[in-house]
């Protein structure tokens, strides 16, 4: 992974995560929850964020075109399609 590339994925992260640390403060959580991601990041943070594997995160985004979207539209999703995965 290159440098730029790295931080980048780190950036992602704790805007994904929040800070961490000692004495972090803390940022607005309507600005962060109004946040759109790309779905690779998403992604790579699944099992942090939703809870679940990726697995699952590839088969509820499964046929969306959207290319980038807020945690809470990707959790909408997973729960719809853990729903439909469960009454079948």
């Amino acid at each position: 992974m290159t440098p730029k590339k790295r931080r980048t994925v780190q950036a992602e992260q704790t805007q994904l995560t929040g800070p961490t640390g000692q004495g972090a403060k803390s940022t607005s959580t309507d600005k962060r929850a109004n946040q759109a991601f790309k779905l690779e990041t998403l992604r790579a943070y699944s099992k942090q964020l939703f809870g679940v594997e990726q697995e699952i995160f590839d088969g509820a985004l499964y046929g969306t075109s959207a290319v980038e979207l807020t945690k809470q539209e990707a959790q909408q999703l997973i729960n719809e399609f853990l729903i439909k995965e469960a009454t079948r």
